[in-house]
């Protein structure tokens, strides 16, 4: 059962939903993309196709300024990700056809980060895999990827993707019978039901979690339940550490960014101009429950106090940057910062694209996207 229907996917989760507490059921409930108006089900798999390159439209080009320039080993790893999505793509749409450019790109900036901190081999949880070509990413690059999602139209379109592109290496999680898999296989895909069995399911070889474009999206709920189940399965803190990969915080509907810090989460770097432009914590302590903290969401209210004090805050900060050890500040924070001799520059990524998909750039869907917002 790799190659999961819709009907089966719903027949699944209603299963789950008629058996558990709505307090659960809130904190992996996709609320933030209802907010938004972004479609988040599907009711045939006629419709995946909108979802290859979703979320990261039009941003190939700043991508790429982002990082700078590619290894070899990076370009192959692109190269192959954009010849199996065009394959993929004319599978499911031949009018729609799409080479994943702007979400493939996207996928290498916190992949690049992620080898700086850790060796290969290292098992890596992918918090809200979207598109799912950091999970792919990430499994080319030589990791153990577990890759979740608590959308049901995305995780379908991941849970097709993956099986065009894994086969026989894609291993779907959906019960406790699964559960064997997560530490014998090195890709595995859980959805949120089996990620919120807290009593049963143990992540305890698990390295680093990647929250991209998720963090300020999630509810503090599911980043409580998060660490609780970091702090219960995973860490051994004589013989283990555990970071945060962020590369994007997402959309501010929570504070959660500074939340991290009242959970014992120690902000280790910041982003830089390219590449580097990630967040990375590694935990640190347990959470101490008399110092805690729970944020409120960010809802327009007008309190003079507060205002008055989250410039003054702002402004303390701009001055610490600028002028207060300024040396000393970036030596701790900037923990990623090494040099790189890049194989392809920016413009020789660009040329063999197009060169060696010229079909594909010419009849991408991202290009009736341009028309309807009137950009080409």
């Amino acid at each position: 059962m790799s190659n999961l229907s819709v009907e089966a996917y719903n027949n699944l989760e209603k299963e789950f939903l008629q058996k558990n507490p709505v307090n659960l059921i809130r904190d992996f409930y996709p609320n933030n993309f209802l907010k938004m108006n972004i479609q988040s089900r599907i009711e045939s798999k006629s419709e995946l196709w909108k979802f290859i390159d979703t979320m990261h439209e039009n941003s190939y080009e700043y991508n790429l300024e982002l990082l700078g320039g590619l290894s070899n080993e990076e370009f192959k790893i692109f190269e192959r990700l954009i010849l199996k999505t065009i394959d993929y793509s004319k599978k499911l749409n031949d009018e729609q056809i799409c080479s994943g450019k702007n979400a493939i790109s996207k996928s290498l900036i916190p992949v690049r980060a992620i080898k700086k901190i850790l060796n290969k081999n290292a098992q890596i949880l992918d918090f809200g895999s979207g598109s799912g070509f950091v999970s792919l990413s990430l499994y080319y690059s030589g990791f153990k990827v577990i890759s979740y999602d608590v959308t049901q139209a995305l995780f379908l379109h991941q849970n097709n993707l993956f099986n065009s592109f894994l086969n026989n290496d894609y291993n779907l999680i959906t019960d406790k019978n699964d559960y064997y898999k997560i530490d014998k296989y090195n890709f595995c895909h859980m959805p949120w039901w089996v990620f919120s069995d807290y009593e049963n399911l143990k992540l305890s070889n698990l390295d680093c979690i990647t929250l991209n474009h998720t963090l300020n999206e999630i509810s503090p709920n599911t980043i409580l339940y998060l660490n609780s189940f970091i702090e219960k399965n995973i860490l051994n803190f004589e013989i283990k550490d555990l970071y945060l990969v962020i590369e994007n915080l997402g959309a501010n509907v929570w504070n959660n960014f500074w939340f991290l810090r009242t959970l014992g989460y120690k902000l280790i770097h910041e982003p830089l101009e390219g590449y580097e432009k990630v967040y990375v914590f590694k935990k640190e302590k347990f959470t101490n429950l008399k110092k805690f903290k729970y944020p409120k969401p960010n809802v327009k209210k007008i309190n003079i106090f507060l205002s008055l004090r989250r410039k003054i805050l702002s402004f303390a900060v701009l001055i610490r940057n600028m002028f207060i050890n300024k040396k000393y500040y970036k030596r701790k924070l900037h923990v990623l910062k090494s040099g790189n001799n890049f194989d392809l520059d920016i413009n020789s990524v660009k040329d063999l694209l197009q060169k060696n998909f010229k079909e594909v750039e010419e009849k991408t869907k991202n290009e009736k996207y341009n028309e309807f917002l009137g950009k080409t």
